[in-house]
This record gives C-alpha cells, structure tokens and sequence, in this order.
C-alpha cells in the first residue's frame, strides 16, 4: 500500500494550539480513538511508553511519535501540522512542525518498519515537508503524497 492509503481527512489537523509532546500526542491518540472507537488512555501511554525509550522527534522539524499494539488489526496514522513547531525533544534540539502519529498491530513488525520507512523518506524530503507546512487541506496533502 501507498502512504497516501493510510490518510484519513477527519485525521490531518492543522493545529498551532498543542503547546508540548504530550498534549500533541494525546490529541492525536483522543482523534483515533474517538473515530475508531478505541481505548484512548491506552493509545496515549502505548505511545508515551515508547517515547520513554528514545524521542521520536527525527530532527528537521519532523517527529513521528509510534507504537505496536497487541490490541490493533490495523494501522492507524494520524497527522498534526504546527506552524510554531513543537518541543519534541528532538534529537537536534529543534522544534516539530510535522507530526505524523503510527499506530501499528503489535504482531505486523516488518509492515510497521516498511510504513515508518516511507513516513520517514517522505518526510525528511525538504520538498515534501516545505509542501507540507504550506498545506491548508486534506486535498493539498493527498496531491503531495500521491505518488508515495
């Protein structure tokens, strides 16, 4: 599947209120479960769990928070774009400006690793991201993710 299969329009937000890693985090947990009708709480600590581990603020304004869950049959993503960018405790110290959320079914390992894969090389494409931060719409997103 294409990165583009993933995307949800009721799952891009375009938000500058989130002010910390959690409370993006838990936005973005509160978004899918609320539309898929999951357990948030568990969401948010399976993620904050992982984060506890090592950050997953990449660098260059890009953090791609994630978890396998034992509970899931399927990958959820979600995406937050944040003008005034995010303390993400990102590994060069700057701020998030891109979130994209991966929740995986903790069983998919490899499926997981090729989709954080994509995430990643997409994201860390300055085209990509400045096309991004620009967007205003589900639809300019689906337009520079087409062919990913």
């Amino acid at each position: 599947m294409l990165l583009k299969d993933y995307l949800a329009p009721e799952l891009i937000f375009f938000d500058d209120s989130s002010t910390g890693k959690e409370d993006s985090i838990s936005f973005l947990c509160d978004a899918i479960a609320r539309i898929h009708h999951l357990d948030a709480s568990l969401l948010f600590h399976e993620v904050m769990d992982r984060e506890s581990k090592m950050t997953t603020g990449m660098g260059s304004h890009i953090a791609v928070p994630h978890a396998r869950i034992e509970s899931l049959d399927r990958f959820y993503l979600a995406c937050l774009i944040n003008k005034k960018g995010i303390d993400f405790k990102s590994l060069d110290g700057q701020p998030a400006h891109i979130i994209v959320l991966l929740l995986s079914p903790k069983r998919m390992v490899k499926e997981h690793i090729s989709l954080l894969s994509k995430i990643s090389y997409f994201l860390t494409d300055e085209g990509n991201f400045q096309e991004l931060l620009n967007s205003h719409s589900f639809e300019d997103i689906q337009k520079i993710v087409q062919a990913y």
